[in-house]
């Protein structure tokens, strides 16, 4: 589309308009990934599934970049198809997440907790799908004490916030101007974990984990000029429970990616992969009709049955599903080959039927 447009340009039209050319041919490659990736579901090809989800992210990524000059505002997000491209990504996004079997471990997918309805089809839920393509926009302007935030369903070991409002890291655009940052154990008390001011990333890193089921962020005053909030993402980071790595993780990466129910999100080593390195997911015994790893990391996939480690197959890049059956087991095991470091989107284990 940008090149036959580039050549029935109108003297100035093509250059004014470009943005929205380019960030419209990225939602069309998005959307033509998306259909490659159903494809392969109904195929049951899962490297496919695997390998469109990679080049449909990567096409959602440009289309969400900050390209268009304003006067005022910097550089801000070209807005094209009024959501419909989101919409049908999302629901594509969701039938192959449901056909890998993706579910959250418990504690892992948090629930939106708001004093806002959604604007359109821009719902709360997005603030948690690991893609800051899709929005959480609120169809009002906060007040004093209006809330977003997160509730895990339970106590968890926090690490890190990171809230990531407007359309891009850098520019003020629709958030929440004013805020604190809170968490609560249970709803009730509260402790304060930052003020921010004009920040279209709020965050917070805790040295020593803090134990909460609630995060917020609470508006202190009102928005200038009404703007409503936009939320990409609100990533709260976990130290997930059974879930443990030889390797340490990069920075701004949490073991809890592996197991929160989505692919879009991976945990990341902070060095490559040496000898002997593993990450291992530990639960209660379980019939199990197999493994399923989405990631680049190889090596080999065990399992735990009693005190015993067993080979189950071979952990290859992209995708791996290896058969497990027979009695109830109690762990799982990727022994990584030494390679580069490690990217893992989702242990996922399939239960016996």
């Amino acid at each position: 589309m940008p090149k036959d447009l580039a050549a029935m340009a109108e003297a100035g039209f093509y250059s004014d308009a470009k943005h929205w050319i380019d960030t419209a041919a990225h939602w069309g490659s998005a959307t033509g990934h998306a259909l490659d990736m159903l494809q392969a579901v109904k195929k049951g090809d899962g490297p496919a599934v695997v390998a469109a989800r990679t080049l449909l992210n990567t096409a959602v990524a440009a289309a969400g970049a900050a390209t268009q000059p304003t006067l005022d505002q910097g550089l801000v997000v070209p807005q094209v198809g009024d959501g419909v491209f989101q919409a049908f990504i999302a629901r594509a996004k969701s039938t192959a997440d449901s056909w890998l079997g993706a579910v959250p471990a418990p504690g892992a997918a948090p629930k939106a907790v708001a004093s806002f309805q959604p604007y359109g089809n821009n719902t709360p839920d997005k603030m948690f799908d690991g893609d800051t393509g899709t929005i959480f926009w609120t169809n009002s302007t906060p007040v004093v004490g209006s809330v977003i935030g997160a509730d895990l369903g339970g106590p968890a070991s926090i690490t890190s916030v990171k809230i990531q409002q407007a359309d891009s890291d850098t520019v003020s655009a629709d958030m929440m101007y004013h805020a604190k940052l809170q968490y609560s154990v249970d709803g009730a008390a509260w402790t304060d974990a930052g003020n921010f001011n004009n920040a279209p990333v709020i965050s917070a890193t805790f040295a020593t984990p803090v134990t909460a089921r609630y995060v917020r962020i609470i508006a202190t005053d009102v928005n200038p000029g009404g703007k409503w909030v936009k939320i990409r993402e609100f990533t709260v980071s976990t130290v997930p429970v059974g879930v443990a790595s030889t390797i340490p993780s990069a920075e701004g990466s949490v073991l809890s990616d592996t197991v929160d129910g989505r692919v879009d999100t991976a945990w990341t080593g902070s060095r490559d992969a040496m000898a002997g390195d593993a990450l291992t997911r530990e639960f209660d015994a379980r019939d199990l009709a197999s493994v399923t790893v989405v990631g680049t990391a190889t090596g080999t996939v065990q399992i735990r049955r009693g005190d015993a480690w067993t080979t189950a197959g071979t952990l290859k890049s992209g995708y791996t599903k290896v058969r497990v059956g027979g009695a109830p087991v109690t762990g799982v095991r990727l022994v990584l080959d030494r390679g580069p470091a490690p990217v893992v989107s989702e242990i996922i284990l399939g239960p016996s039927s």
